[in-house]
């Protein structure tokens, strides 16, 4: 296995993983190190999707039939006593 790093806002980011049989994914992370999308050798997008408050909110792919949604994430403040 082989892993490729990019410099990204300060910090190293993982922007390509590739086996031995030459499949591959690719990261993509915008410039300030988020990650937006993973690649793989087919060429399926899966892209991560960010609420107005920079939470991820969703994990989606789009396929022919329209959006197809793996994962939602939803947030709430929690107070914890001590």
């Amino acid at each position: 296995t082989q892993s490729v790093f990019e410099l990204k806002n300060g910090s190293f980011k993982c922007s390509q993983i590739k086996d031995s049989n030459g499949n591959y994914i690719t990261v993509n992370h915008d410039t300030n190190g988020v990650l937006q999308s993973v690649t793989d050798t087919l060429g399926r997008v899966i892209n991560v999707n960010y609420d107005t408050g920079g939470q991820p909110s969703t994990v989606t792919q789009t396929w022919a039939s329209g959006t197809h949604t793996y994962a939602t994430f939803t947030y709430t403040t929690l107070n914890v006593s001590t």
